[in-house]
């Protein structure tokens, strides 16, 4: 199976990235070159979708790896989302929202991840008011 694949579907690139059962090394490499592959290439920022299982357990080296990568290249991502998700992996990802700013779904298929991608209404920039930061 391969890891990273990239398809276009309505003039929208989408990057499709499979990290089911992958050391925090080998995720952290497939971010990398993800990131490589779609800064400054394409047309646009590319949208993202993340394929998740079980057995993919988030620690704090991913969590801060990925909150480093997506802080300094957060213009090359349009959408991110989540397919695969546990009920640990949903707590994390509301965490990393806060953080973040953003509002990266998590969807049960493959299916209803493009149907939002593809929706031109649909919007990861929604975070709910309580959670946005305060401005000074």
């Amino acid at each position: 199976m391969e890891r990273i694949s990239k398809i276009i579907i309505d003039n929208k690139t989408i990057v499709e990235v499979h990290y089911a059962n992958l050391r925090d090394q080998d995720r952290s490499s497939i971010c990398s070159t993800i990131l490589l592959a779609s800064s400054g290439r394409e047309p646009g920022p590319c949208n993202v979708i993340k394929y998740l299982n079980d057995r993919v357990f988030i620690t704090p080296a991913v969590h801060a790896f990925g909150k480093k990568i997506l802080k300094k290249n957060s213009q090359h991502i349009n959408k991110l989302c989540f397919v695969g998700l546990t009920a640990t992996h949903k707590i994390l990802l509301k965490g990393f929202n806060i953080f973040m700013q953003r509002n990266f779904r998590s969807f049960s298929t493959r299916q209803e991840a493009l149907n939002f991608i593809l929706d031109p209404a649909s919007t990861d920039d929604d975070l709910p008011e309580y959670y946005k930061a305060k401005k000074s």
